[in-house]
This record gives C-alpha cells, structure tokens and sequence, in this order.
C-alpha cells in the first residue's frame, strides 16, 4: 500500500509538536462526544438530549477558541504529513464552531425543518434504548422526562428568530406542520411508546407498570410539549412567514450564505463561482444527454424523451423487496471490476433496506448509513414507497454512489483505520463525502459500466440533477430567484418529477441550503485533482495510488485534500530520482 503517513521536516514523530496535536485532537474529539447522537452511534451511555440552545453554541465557540490558541504551538517542522492534516482538519473544524454562534439565529432556522431538526435524532436515543434491567427503565423514563424542555428550547429559538426578522417560508410551514404533527399521536401509537417485544428481557409485571408510566408520560408531558410547539408554528410565527424564499432575505442573510458556501464546498469559492460552474455542467450534460438519445434512436424532444422514461415500466417496481432485488443487481455488477482500481476494501459488508415507512414522506430519496456499534453493516436505505410513481431510471448510478465504491468504502475505510485519530475517523465532509459518491458514479462509467444505454442516459440525468442544483441553491439562496424560477429551471433539465422537484428546492432554500453544492464541486474536485496528479507523474501514475490518497487518509477539508495530493505527487515523484 502507498504510504501515506511520511514525515515532514523532522527525523521522529516523538516530537512535542507531535504530542501536542495529539493531545488537541483528544479534546477535540471530546468536544464531539458530548452529543448525544455521536455517542449512540459509539455505542456509548447516553443521559441527555441535544442542546440546541444559543448558550450551549457559544460555549462551545469559546471553547474552540482556546484550542485554536493551542495548536499555535505546533512547530510545522516538526510533525508528520499526517499530523499535518490533523491540524488543518482540526483548524477547520474549530473555525466552524466559532462560525456556529455567530450565524446562530439564522442557522437555527433549520431547528424544525424535516432534514436538519434535532427532533429524529433525539427521538433515535429513545427508540434504540436497550432494556436489560430496572436501571434501563428508570433512565428511560429519565430522559422521556427532558423531552418537554428539549421541545421548549426549540419553542424559544423560534421565538428569538421572530425577534430578528427571521421566519421560514410561507411554503416550508406545510412541511414542519406535517412532520411535527406526526409525532402527536395517542400514547400507545407513539414513537415514544415501548412495545412488549422491546421489553422481553423484564419481568411482565415491570413491563407493565413501566409502559403504563411510560404512557402517562406521552399523555401528560411529551405530547402537550409538542403540541405547544405545533400551535406556536400554526399561529403566530405562521402568520409571519414571507412568501419569497432563500436566505438572502434575512438580515445578514447573503454574508451567511457567502459563509455556507465555503462550509459546504470546503473550498474558497464563492457563490457567483459555483453558479457559473452549475451552468457551465448543465450545458456540457446536456449536449451528452443528446448524443445518447440520438444513440438510442429517439427522434423526439428532450421533454418527450423525459415524459416518455418517467411511464416506461422498466423503471418501475410492484414491492420494496423487488426495489432491494434491483439494487443489490447493480452492486453484484460492479463487485468483480473492484480490484483493478483499488488496493483496500472495507471489511465492513454492506447491503440495501428500506427506510422506516414513517420517514418516507419527508424524504424524497434515501441515505447511506455507515457501520455502527449498533449494526456493523453499511446500508442505503431507499425510499419504499408510493412505488407506482417512483421511477428507478438512476438505480444504476446510486448504487455506485451510495455503496461501492462510494460512500460504503470511503466511510467504512475511515472508520477502520485506527492510525486515525478518532475525530477524523468519525469526520464528514459533505464535498468530500458526496463529492466521493459522485466521482464513484462517475468512475464506474471509466470502468465499463451503464452497458444498458437506458441506465446510461439515467447516469448522465443523474448528473444533470447535481448539477442543476448548484443553480438553483445559489439562485434562491443569493440571487434572489423565486421558488417559481427554480421549479420551472429544474423542470426544463432534470428528470424528476414535479412532485420531488417540489421538496428538493423547498430543501435547497430552507431545510439545508448550500449543502446540496458539496456533490457536484466536490466530484469536480476530486477529479480535478486526480488529473493533475496525472499530468504530473505521467507514466508514474496509478489510480490505485490517487484513490489510496483519497481513501487512507480518511474526509478532509477540500483545501486540506489538495495540499494533501500535492504532497503525495511530489514525494512519487521525488522516489523516481
């Protein structure tokens, strides 16, 4: 395997410098363990829910700042390549917590949005809870008891949002009345509630008195907490909901997004940068797209062409087990051509299931979730539902990104190499992480695949999708297009249908705006970087070696990623003298 791990200016790593980004990468990593949700997925105790408090943020970026002042001290002399890298992600994510309180007010606004509310993922801590003795009752019954505050503090950020003029769209309101509403049902129908099976292991007559309090609870704390929350959205901060979209609307709203755009990509680009990339791709796609229908002898329009693929029944499944068959076919394809182009595979198997019925509606796809100590299997999880309108034409391509050689190996590969320090064997990038699914879709074109000139054309319309976003995000987000623009943008060069071009730009403009510009850049990135390796290596280049580069080192930073690839061309290079 490729080294990744050389040393820069100093002949032992046992230098102070090198102890001290140990040591900081340490309490950092501390940092990232007092959430509640990154300890779940450890497998670690769990006592608390999220804090989504502006006192809790600006703790944490008054904390950051006294660590930035440490890694002061790092002699760059003095440490190794990778410790290099350390330092920069760490910088980077220290940068961020800083960044956190003082874009607070306007980055909470996503605190009671389906994608990006704290709700799931303190609603997870309660349905995984493991019942092995009456102590697991008692701190369940614990943290069902904090739930009313935990929806209280979100009651009080919307409320100081209110105060500053800052409101979520008249068209997001549906979708957080939806998903909030969705929660509000009779005890023993509840998310919170706890079945018999889940408590096999207790006595029955324990079972019972627990579940009886655990319904009283539901009845008498947790649901009136939510519905107070509900009633607040439904009355007063609804009635003050702008109809126009986008952050640069709100006060600071454009310098926030500026920001974004920079969190996002991880690279110094700006928002005029990134729009004029999405144009430049839809038109570089788009031709692509022409020369295929033309291969596929189709004499119509692009939007006949489109009307006609969204009825083929080729495209279409009857149940989610036929869904799982369909997806794990093109993973079985791309299985054997794995080792001409990587030196390391995960050990971590991985597979297909579907997402949880009840997550479906607020979701227009499915995501990847990687290994854990709860389950040590890597699995997309898809969207099973509403099957006789949901089209498949892009199964091909989201196997490659979502599984092998996408997200499955990057993320899984990280996780199992322990020369990392633990934050950034546990870090995610969002133009890294994508940017790596994308590329891999893309590779898997370079290695032979998408033989079906149908499941090509749904590769290039795939494509076209991610790019198409970095138009519209900006659009919405900056340039002050409306809803209306983007919809009608997105209807004249993507594939999907208007039902999910609806929830994609409602997502782009206020669930999580920029984070949808990491794919796209960040695959643009990433090859990028890869031809200029080749340009400068010549024969000397193997892709094996660029995709250990990537790969070993585990998610970084794009600006981290560069120095970190020029690094390892120069030092091929210098082996050859």
């Amino acid at each position: 395997m490729v080294a990744i791990f050389g040393v820069v200016g100093a002949s032992s790593a046992d230098t102070g410098s090198s102890k001290l980004v140990a040591e900081v990468a340490e309490q950092y990593w501390q940092i990232v363990l007092r959430e509640p949700t990154v300890r779940l997925d450890q497998g670690m105790p769990v006592s608390y829910l999220p804090d989504v408090t502006y006192q809790h943020t600006a703790a944490q970026a008054q904390e950051a700042r006294k660590i930035l002042e440490r890694l002061r001290a790092v002699n760059p002399q003095q440490i190794t390549h990778d410790e290099s890298i350390t330092v920069d992600a760490l910088r980077w994510e220290l940068n961020r917590l800083i960044e956190d309180e003082k874009y607070f007010w306007l980055k909470s606004t996503q605190v009671v949005t389906p994608y990006r509310s704290a709700i799931p993922g303190a609603n997870r801590i309660l349905t995984s809870w493991k019942f092995k003795s009456a102590n697991d009752v008692d701190g369940y019954l614990s943290m069902l008891a904090k739930y009313p505050a935990f929806v209280q503090s979100m009651r009080e950020i919307l409320g100081g949002q209110v105060a500053r003029g800052i409101v979520l769209p008249k068209a997001e309101i549906a979708q957080v009345d939806g998903f909030l509403a969705g929660y509000l049902k009779p005890a023993e129908k509840s998310v919170f509630f706890v079945s018999k099976e889940r408590l096999a292991g207790l006595s029955p007559a324990v079972a019972e008195r627990f579940q009886a309090s655990v319904a009283r609870m539901i009845g008498e704390q947790v649901n009136p907490a939510l519905a107070g929350l509900l009633e607040f959205v439904r009355g007063d901060y609804s009635a003050k909901a702008p109809e126009a979209v986008g952050e640069s609307q709100y006060p600071g709203g454009k310098e926030y997004y500026r920001y974004l755009v920079r969190d996002y990509t991880t690279m110094d680009v700006t928002p005029e940068e990134v729009h004029q990339a999405g144009l430049d791709e839809v038109a570089r796609i788009n031709a692509r797209m022409a020369e295929a229908r033309k291969a596929i002898g189709f004499a119509g329009t692009k939007a006949e062409f489109h009307e006609a693929l969204k009825k083929d029944p080729r495209y279409f499944e009857k149940t989610p087990e036929d869904v799982e068959r369909r997806l794990m076919a093109f993973v079985r394809l791309m299985e054997p051509k794995i080792d001409a182009y990587f030196r390391v595979k995960p050990k971590a198997p991985y597979g297909v299931k579907r997402l949880e019925p009840a997550l479906e509606a607020s979701q227009t796809f499915g995501h990847y979730e990687r290994p854990s100590a709860n389950d040590p299997k890597g699995y997309y999880y898809f969207n099973g539902s509403d099957l006789a309108h949901r089209s498949w034409a892009n199964s091909e391509m989201l196997m490659y990104h979502e599984l092998i050689p996408g997200h499955h190996f990057q993320l899984s590969l990280m996780q199992e190499n322990e020369q990392l320090p633990k934050f950034r064997r546990n870090a995610f990038y969002g133009a890294n992480a994508e940017g790596w699914g994308e590329y891999a879709a893309m590779l898997a074109e370079e290695m032979g695949l998408y033989q079906d000139p149908y499941n090509r054309y749904g590769r290039y319309a795939s494509e076209m999708f991610l790019a198409s976003r970095l138009v519209v995000d900006t659009g919405m987000n900056y340039f002050g297009w409306s809803r209306e623009r983007a919809t009608a943008y997105m209807r004249d060069n993507i594939l999907e249908s208007d039902e999910q071009i609806a929830t994609e730009t409602l997502r782009y403009s206020t669930d999580m705006p920029g984070q949808a510009l990491g794919y796209k850049m960040g695959a643009l990135k990433i090859r990028a970087l890869r031809e200029k390796a080749r340009a400068a290596l010549g024969d000397r280049f193997d892709i094996r070696d660029f995709h250990d580069w990537f790969l070993m080192p585990g998610s970084m930073p794009m600006t981290v990623l560069e120095k970190h690839v020029d690094y390892e061309v120069k030092r091929v290079s210098a082996a050859r003298n």
